[in-house]
């Protein structure tokens, strides 16, 4: 967060973790509102202990290729954005959230948690994820929620203006008894939105926006990201008419 790299042992050692993955491309006022509520709530869910859980955005390696290349002007511009906002980064080799948990391990054996929106929560429960594993989804999800691992998810509303919920959730029906009791046991469970936070869209759609000179896109990003993508023409930043701006 001090605009320093260093080791993960540094800043996780013995600490309780909160993880959100994502491309950050950019990043979203939605994104923000998910990391604040899960911190809050994953804080209060361990009983709330003098020192916080540590809240690191991570991005795999594989969200920072281009074709088969990794594009380092725009993984920088990713990094300054979160930077400006004083966000503690991570990128790892691990492109499953199992495998993520493994990599955690090595720092630190507390509490670990994630937060996400309820479609990256949906994936989690896709069998089409775990084919490399012999145990397929049995074996990755026993991996991933391993003891002291919960998952807060987000609510998020489908283009035609119906609400998804931890609680309506639709995964697989071969798996659903499996989510179910994961729900009752509480290692999944539910965030709330503020008020304000626009549930409805996507990363995605605020970089379409933003790259197409859509002024629209800077209500769906922090105010502090807005400001370093216009000052430095980030992610193919251009003014309402005009070309695309470079990278950097």
């Amino acid at each position: 967060a001090a605009g320093e790299a260093v080791q993960p042992g540094e800043v996780l050692h013995g600490r309780a973790v909160l993880i959100e993955r994502g491309s950050f491309r950019p990043v979203t006022r939605v994104t923000l509102d998910i990391l604040e509520r899960a911190a809050a709530r994953f804080h209060a869910d361990l009983g709330g202990p003098p020192a916080p859980p540590v809240a690191v955005m991570e991005m795999s390696l594989r969200n920072l290729l281009t074709g088969d290349r990794l594009d380092h002007a725009d993984f920088l511009a990713r990094v300054d954005v979160l930077g400006a906002l004083g966000a503690t980064v991570m990128i790892s080799r691990s492109p499953a959230h199992y495998a993520l948990v493994a990599a955690l391990r090595r720092a630190t054996a507390q509490p670990i948690a994630f937060a996400m929106g309820v479609p990256t929560l949906q994936a989690v429960f896709d069998e089409r994820y775990y084919t490399d594993l012999g145990g397929g989804i049995l074996e990755g999800l026993g991996r991933l929620f391993q003891a002291g691992v919960t998952l807060y998810g987000y609510p998020h509303r489908e283009p035609g203006g119906q609400l998804r919920t931890v609680e309506r959730l639709p995964v697989p029906a071969a798996v659903h008894p499996l989510y179910r009791f994961l729900c009752a046991r509480g290692r999944i469970r539910p965030l709330g939105a503020s008020d304000a936070s626009p549930l409805g869209i996507l990363p995605g759609e605020a970089l379409a926006r933003l790259q197409a000179g859509d002024p629209s896109w800077e209500g769906l990003v922090p105010e502090r990201a807005a400001a370093v993508i216009k000052a430095r023409g980030l992610f193919g930043a251009r003014p309402a008419g005009g070309a695309p701006a470079a990278n950097r």
